[in-house]
């Protein structure tokens, strides 16, 4: 069995570290990696000689029923013919990961390899970047095999790895890595002129602060002072080597809220979620595309779970994270709070919920809180 195991295991850190070239990818060999979740999906089903299934494994279940039970709803099926393939891929996923218990060994490879992944994205978009489109010269992004990302996802692809980096710092462990990674991505981060990467950058590193001072109560000041001699750094490097327009984009606040139509888009979809009882069950699966003649994505993963299936299955999606992460954060493991708010933050600017990086944040949650957790309450 032993030999199989070791494989699975390799399976599954491949699956981690392709997410992050997938758009890339896709350009060469077309959606292949979809075919490997189905793949890896099968293969750790058949390694479980009983399936166990964790509570949290539910919600999600029934979150997805509903947004199914409505498309009776919904004239439009444009997003749910878009988005079902990878709405079923990601589900059986998380089926198959809420039934493993990993072992320490396990998570430290899983973690690791998200760090090198999204270090290797840092690196690549320093050297092979061009501008959005061929165009918007305030947004450079990755462009290799003849593909790009949106600025937005590549952020969060960049936060991963900023995230997984300052917990290492944090349990102080390959420290000299973890603070070029932080560096470059940083930086790759600002060429991309995310907002929602640099805010996403703030939250991961107040986060990190509020871990420090509960962690290490008397010595937070030595870890405040290295903070922010770290913020400084990336300060003093943003403002003297990013190019102009692009640090107007990121550091001009006052147009955060009307980016790229967004506030036009949003308020659209606002009406939609609190018209009739729509607030309650939504209005159904991509009701918002279309609505009112406009046919835009909502650009907000948030938002646009809100019109799909209302407060009752945003809440069935989102309840059952907030409690995992909070019951690690009690246990002081804060990775999964770092790599959850590298992944939701941008996803509050674009639509994330058929992307691998947000799925892949609630894996990781799921794999960790299965490996503490569940663990202690059988030893109990």
């Amino acid at each position: 069995a032993m030999p199989f195991y070791l494989l699975l295991f390799a399976f599954i850190c491949f699956y981690f570290l392709i997410a992050f070239f997938e758009p890339y990818l896709n350009g060469v060999t077309g959606s292949i990696t979809k075919y490997y979740i189905f793949f890896l999906a099968f293969c750790i089903f058949i390694s479980q000689k009983h399936i166990e299934i964790n509570w949290f494994v539910l919600p999600f279940f029934f979150w997805f029923a509903l947004k199914v039970v409505s498309l009776v709803n919904v004239d439009n099926l444009y997003i749910y013919e878009t988005h079902i393939n990878s709405h079923i891929g990601m589900l059986m996923l998380l089926f198959v990961f809420g039934t493993i218990t990993p072992s320490d060994y396990m998570i430290d490879s899983i973690v690791l390899t998200e760090l090198v992944g999204s270090a290797i994205i840092g690196v690549l978009s320093l050297f092979f970047r061009h501008p959005y489109h061929g165009t918007v010269s305030e947004r450079q992004v990755l462009f290799i095999f003849g593909q790009e990302a949106d600025p937005n996802n590549q952020a969060a692809f960049l936060l991963i790895g900023i995230a997984v980096a300052l917990y290492y710092i944090f349990k102080k462990k390959h420290i000299a890595i973890s603070c070029v990674t932080i560096l470059i991505n940083a930086y790759s981060c600002f060429l991309t002129g995310s907002r929602g990467g640099f805010l996403g950058m703030l939250c991961i590193g107040l986060i990190f602060i509020f871990a420090c001072i509960r962690e290490y109560r008397l010595k937070s000041l030595k870890w405040i002072a290295a903070t922010v001699i770290i913020v400084s750094i990336i300060y003093i490097v943003t403002v003297n080597y990013l190019p102009k327009d692009i640090s107007e984009r990121v550091f001009g606040f006052k147009s955060y809220e009307g980016g790229s139509d967004r506030d036009v888009i949003w308020s659209n979809a606002w009406e939609l979620f609190s018209s009739d009882a729509n607030f309650l069950f939504g209005a159904g699966w991509g009701a918002y595309y279309g609505y009112n003649g406009m046919y835009m994505v909502v650009h907000n993963t948030f938002l646009s779970m809100l019109c799909d299936v209302g407060v009752i299955g945003f809440l069935l999606f989102f309840i059952p994270i907030i409690v995992m992460v909070a019951k690690l954060w009690r246990k002081k493991n804060y990775l999964s709070l770092f790599v959850v708010i590298a992944s939701f933050v941008p996803s509050f600017f674009i639509e994330a919920i058929n992307k691998r990086f947000f799925w892949n944040a609630i894996f990781l949650v799921i794999l960790v809180y299965d490996h503490i957790i569940v663990e202690e309450n059988k030893r109990i």
